[in-house]
C-alpha cells in the first residue's frame, strides 16, 4: 500500500478515496444502530467488588454563585466522583446509596482514554437574594453520552441525556458542546450529577454561565473558528489551483492534508455535527479519528514526497513508508473498530514518529537544504500543536487554552510556512533553469564568437527581449489573477445585503428562476414566504433610522434560524420585507415554518437605549406544483396573501387561497 501512492498521483487518490467511500459505507450501514443512551443501561464486565458502606463519606464541594457571578469554572477540586466498576446504578441509586465517592483533585477534569462511566456531583448555591438561571457548560464535544440530573432533596428536578452517539437534535439547547440549563431560587441550592461515559478521551470540563455572558463568549470563540477555517480554505483553494496548473504531486498531497486537517478539526470541535450531519451521531462519531489519522497519514506522504526522502536519506524513508501503512491500516479499521482501541493506537505511535520526522527534517536542514528549512519550521509548528494535543487527549497533559487550540494554532502556520515552501521551491526551480539557459547561451556564444559576432549581439538581443516579454508576460498574468480575485469577491458582495448579511433581491431573482424550473422539472411543491415587519415606518419615526436597522437585522437573524436547511433561500426583498424560497415544500410545512417566524419575531425583546421596542410581523404565503412557464404567479400569490394579513390586523400568516375573485388571481389566470 505505501508503495502505491509513491508512484504517482492516480495511486495516491485510489487510496485516499477508497478510504472515504469505507468510512461513508460504514457510516450508511451504522446510521440506524444507536447504543442505549441513558449511562444507566450501562453494565460493566468486571468482578471487582464495590465498597458501599463503611466508608467515611467525602465532603460535598460547594460551588456558590450570585447574580455577579457571570462565569464560573469547575475544576477538579470542585467535585467528588464515582468510577462505576461492577454494576449500573441509576440516579436514584446514586442519590441514596452510600457509595464511595472520592474527592476530585485542582486542575481538569480528565481521565484519558477510559471507556469506565464516570459520575461527577457537586452542589451549587445561590447566595443571592434572586432567583437565578445558569447554564452548565461542558466543553467536550465528543463525548459518548452524557446524563446531568438537577436534583434537591433527593428529589429530580430536571434531567437529560445527550451526547455524539445520539442524533444532534435530542439536544434541548442545539449547541455544539453540551449545555444544560437550570434555575436556583433565592438563597438555596441544587445537587449536580453528571454522568459520562466514552469511547475517546474522558475529558469533561465544566463552566457555570451566566446565559448572556455565554452567548457573548461563544461569538469570540466562533469567529476565531470561522477565521482559522476560513484561512485553511484559502489555502486549499490556492494550493489546489497551483496542482491543476503544474500538474506536481506534492501540491495534490497537500490539498488532501489540509483537507483532512480542516475536517479534523471540525469534527474534533463539534462543528460537523452541528452543520454537516447532524442526524447521523455515528458519522461524527467516527469522523474525529479517521479525519485525525487521515491527517498523519497525508502529512507524512507530503514530506516524504516534498523533502525527496528516498534520494536524500533512505533509511528515513523506509522507516515512514513503513509507519504509513501502519497507519493506513489504523485509518481502515476506524469505521469498523472501538475508537477506544484505533486511537490510542494512533496517537501513542504518532509521537516517536512526529519526533523523527522533525529529526530528519532538522538534520537536512543543516546540509542547507533550503527546502528542508522551511518545511523544519512548518513541521515544529505542526508537531507542537499536534503532540500537545495528544498528550492532552491521552491524559498526560490537563486541559487548557494551549492543549486544545495549540494544534490550531500549530496547524495554521504549518500550512501558511508550506505554502511559502512550496512558493520558494517553484521560484528557486524557475531562477535554477533561467541560470542553467543563461549558462548555455553565453557558452554558445563564447564558441562562435570569433566568427560571428554580428550573429551573437543580435541573438543577445533578440534572448533579452524575448526575457522581458516573459517577465511582462508573468507580471500581467499576476495582475489578472488578482483581478480574478477581485471580482469573484466583488460578485459575492453584490449578491449580498449589506445591513443585514442576506441575500439581496438580485440574487433572489436568479435563485428563484432556477428553484422555479426544477420544481417544473421534477414536479415538487415549491413554498414561497414573503415577511414584512408590521408598522415599521412607526418604529423609524419614533426612534430613528438606527433603529430601524437594528430591528431588520434581528428579524433577518430570527429568520435565518427558523430556516436553516441549505437548500432554503432568504433575501431581504426590500426595506422590512424579506422572502424566502422553500424547495420541495407544500403548504403544510411552509405554515409551519411561517408561524414559526411569526411567533419568534413577536417574542423578540428589543431595547434601544433604554426603549422596549417590540416587533410583529405578517407573512404571506403560497405553495404550488409549477405547472407552465408563469414563474411570477407564486411571487403573486404570496404578495397577495401579504396583503391580505395586513388587511387582517397584522401578525398572523395567510395562506393563498387562489381564489377567483382574487383580482391579482384573474390577471394571471388571464396571462
Amino acid at each position: 500500500m505505501p508503495a502505491l501512492y509513491f508512484r504517482g498521483k492516480t495511486g495516491l487518490t485510489v487510496v485516499f478515496f477508497t478510504l472515504v467511500c469505507i468510512f461513508c459505507l460504514g457510516a450508511f450501514h451504522s446510521n440506524s444502530v444507536i447504543e442505549p443512551a441513558n449511562l444507566e443501561t450501562y453494565n460493566s464486565r468486571n468482578n471487582t467488588s464495590i465498597i458501599k458502606s463503611g466508608n467515611k463519606k467525602p465532603d460535598l464541594p460547594v460551588i456558590s454563585i450570585s447574580e455577579n457571578t457571570l462565569e464560573r469554572k469547575i475544576t477538579g477540586k470542585d467535585i467528588i466522583y464515582y468510577s462505576e466498576t461492577v454494576e449500573s446504578f441509576g440516579i436514584q441509586d446514586l442519590i441514596s446509596m452510600p457509595l464511595e465517592w472520592v474527592p476530585g483533585e485542582g486542575g481538569s477534569i480528565s481521565f484519558g482514554f477510559s471507556a469506565t462511566p464516570n459520575w461527577f456531583r457537586f452542589r451549587v448555591e445561590n447566595t443571592s437574594d434572586k432567583s437565578l438561571e445558569r447554564i452548565l457548560e461542558i466543553s467536550n464535544p465528543i463525548l459518548d453520552y452524557v446524563s446531568i440530573y438537577t436534583v434537591k432533596n433527593n428529589e429530580i428536578l430536571d434531567a437529560q441525556t445527550i451526547g455524539d452517539n445520539l442524533p444532534f437534535n435530542v439536544r434541548e439547547i442545539k449547541h455544539r458542546n453540551f449545555l444544560h440549563s437550570f434555575s436556583i431560587e433565592p438563597n438555596d441550592y441544587v445537587d449536580m450529577y453528571i454522568g459520562v461515559r466514552s469511547e475517546g478521551s474522558l475529558q469533561a470540563p465544566m463552566t457555570l454561565w451566566e446565559e448572556k455572558s455565554f452567548y457573548l463568549q461563544d461569538q469570540v470563540k466562533q469567529l476565531s473558528q470561522g477565521l482559522f477555517y476560513g484561512a485553511l480554505a484559502l489555502m486549499l483553494v490556492y494550493n489546489f489551483f497551483l496542482f491543476v496548473s503544474l500538474r506536481e504531486r506534492s501540491y495534490f498531497i497537500y490539498v488532501l492534508f489540509v483537507v483532512s486537517a480542516l475536517m479534523s478539526q471540525a469534527s474534533v470541535r463539534g462543528d460537523s455535527f452541528q452543520y454537516l450531519w447532524p442526524e447521523n451521531s455515528w458519522l461524527f462519531n467516527k469522523s474525529a479519528g479517521f479525519f485525525t489519522i487521515a491527517m498523519i497519514v497525508t502529512g507524512y506522504a507530503f514530506m516524504i514526497d516534498f523533502l525527496r526522502l528516498k534520494k536524500k536519506a533512505p533509511t528515513a524513508y523506509k522507516f515512514l513508508v513503513g509507519m504509513e501503512a501502519y497507519f493506513i491500516i489504523m485509518l481502515i479499521c476506524v469505521p469498523f473498530a472501538p475508537y477506544s482501541i484505533v486511537m490510542p493506537l494512533a496517537s501513542y505511535a504518532s509521537i516517536p514518529v512526529n519526533v523523527m520526522a522533525l529529526y530528519i527534517a532538522i538534520k537536512l536542514s543543516f546540509q542547507h537544504d533550503r527546502t528542508a528549512q522551511y518545511f523544519t519550521l512548518a513541521w515544529m509548528s505542526f508537531s507542537m500543536g499536534f503532540l500537545i494535543f495528544i498528550l492532552s487527549k491521552i491524559g498526560i497533559l490537563p486541559r487548557a487554552f494551549i492543549t486544545e487550540y495549540g494544534i490550531q494554532i500549530g496547524i495554521t502556520l504549518n500550512v501558511a510556512l508550506l505554502s511559502f515552501a512550496l512558493a520558494d521551491r517553484i521560484n528557486r526551480a524557475n531562477k535554477n533553469l533561467i541560470k542553467a539557459q543563461s549558462a548555455s547561451r553565453v557558452s554558445d556564444q563564447m564558441a562562435r564568437e570569433a566568427q560571428h559576432e554580428a550573429m551573437r549581439v543580435q541573438k543577445q538581443a533578440n534572448e533579452t527581449l524575448e526575457s522581458n516579454v516573459k517577465a511582462r508576460t508573468i507580471e500581467l498574468q499576476d495582475a489578472l489573477n488578482e483581478l480574478s480575485e477581485l471580482n469573484h469577491k466583488l460578485e459575492d458582495l453584490s449578491s449580498t445585503d449589506a445591513l443585514t448579511g442576506l441575500k439581496n433581491r438580485g440574487f433572489f431573482e436568479t435563485q428563484y428562476d432556477d428553484e422555479w424550473k426544477r420544481a417544473n422539472r421534477e414536479r415538487i411543491p415549491l413554498a414561497l414566504l414573503m415577511v414584512d415587519i408590521d408598522f415599521f415606518k412607526k418604529i423609524n419615526d419614533k426612534y430613528g433610522h438606527l433603529a430601524g436597522d437594528m430591528c431588520i437585522k434581528e428579524v433577518a437573524t430570527t429568520i435565518m434560524q427558523a430556516a436553516k436547511r441549505p437548500i432554503d433561500t432568504i433575501a431581504r426583498y426590500g426595506g422590512e420585507e424579506f422572502i424566502i424560497i422553500l424547495p420541495g415544500t407544500d403548504v403544510d410545512g411552509a405554515r409551519v415554518v411561517a408561524e414559526h417566524i411569526r411567533k419568534n419575531i413577536e417574542m423578540l425583546k428589543l431595547n434601544y437605549e433604554g426603549s422596549p421596542i417590540l416587533l410583529t410581523a405578517s407573512v404571506g404565503l403560497a405553495s404550488m406544483v409549477p405547472k407552465d412557464d408563469n414563474d411570477r404567479a407564486l411571487i403573486a400569490y404570496a404578495d397577495s396573501a401579504l396583503y391580505k394579513a395586513k388587511l387582517s390586523g397584522r401578525n398572523r400568516v395567510v395562506i393563498s387561497k387562489k381564489d377567483k375573485k382574487d383580482k391579482i388571481f384573474r390577471k394571471l389566470e388571464q396571462e
